[in-house]
């Protein structure tokens, strides 16, 4: 019995260490938010994981068909204690630690944004939170219901036609597709939709992040955030020359390829409204 409380006090030290370590790299590398993707359980609960579904050994379970004791029970990330963490737990460790947050929303849920806009309100978080979306509804709707929520539309030229680098539907169907992407890129390039759905940043892909757009964009008010970066180059030139803020997945990656001068400037650029 003995060994066994002895192993779990370690297993506890050790995950206490592990979250001071990357708060510490986090803070020092200029990192002041946290992106998390927000979804909704079949029961109405909010959790934050990016994939729309679970993979096991056993069997997939899609988020908005599986009830919150279900997916409470797994264990996603492996070892002791690897579950997905819930909505207001993620959102109480961010506020207790200081860090300003990202609400990413993939898919439109009504019931979820009223929850969300609710959350912002009682919790007094407009200056620690933006919402993302690449839904134009979804944007349209959030600022239609509240003037004040900082709102940002996720693009990306390809998103539409080209899925996990496979090209998207048929051979009848492909058209249609790159359609939809050449409208959108069109109408983000013309500042005509993100002006009509009043958001106040674009969140670019590296590929799509010109310099004529970002400053086009920034001389209508809408500011611009970069991310899917995948090389130091790139990282560098937008932090340092370019001087905006970047999104990055992965903290091991960002602290392997940017460098603490440029990206404690980057931090020290940022005011409490993402600015």
């Amino acid at each position: 019995m003995i060994p066994m409380l002895i192993w779990f006090i370690f297993i506890v030290l050790i995950a206490l260490l592990a979250c001071l370590a990357i708060k510490f790299l986090a803070k020092q590398n200029g990192a002041d938010t946290i992106k998390m993707d927000v979804r909704m359980t079949k029961d109405g609960m909010i959790i934050v994981l990016r994939p729309d579904s679970i993979l096991t050994d056993n069997a997939t379970y899609a988020i908005s068909e599986t009830h919150w004791i279900q997916i409470s029970q797994l264990n996603v990330y492996g070892g002791n204690n690897g579950t997905i963490l819930s909505f207001d737990e993620a959102v109480s460790w961010c506020e207790a630690n200081k860090m300003n947050m990202i609400w990413h929303l993939p898919d439109f849920s009504g019931d979820l944004l009223t929850y969300l806009r609710n959350k912002i309100m009682q919790d007094s978080l407009y200056s620690k939170v933006a919402v993302t979306t690449y839904h134009s509804l979804v944007a349209l709707k959030m600022r239609f219901t509240d003037t004040q929520l900082l709102i940002g539309l996720v693009w990306k030229s390809n998103e539409f036609s080209i899925q996990n680098g496979t090209a998207t539907g048929t051979m009848y169907t492909a058209w249609f597709f790159s359609m939809m992407d050449s409208f959108t890129y069109w109408g983000v390039r013309s500042l005509l939709v993100p002006s009509f759905l009043g958001v106040d940043f674009l969140v670019t892909s590296v590929e799509d992040a010109d310099r004529a757009l970002i400053l086009e964009s920034a001389a209508s008010g809408i500011k611009t955030i970069i991310y899917d970066m995948a090389t130091v180059q790139e990282r560098n030139y937008f932090a340092r020359q370019m001087q905006l803020p970047m999104i990055v997945d992965d903290l091991v990656e960002l602290l392997g390829t940017t460098s603490p001068a440029s990206a404690s400037n980057n931090s020290s650029r940022k005011s409490n409204r993402f600015s």
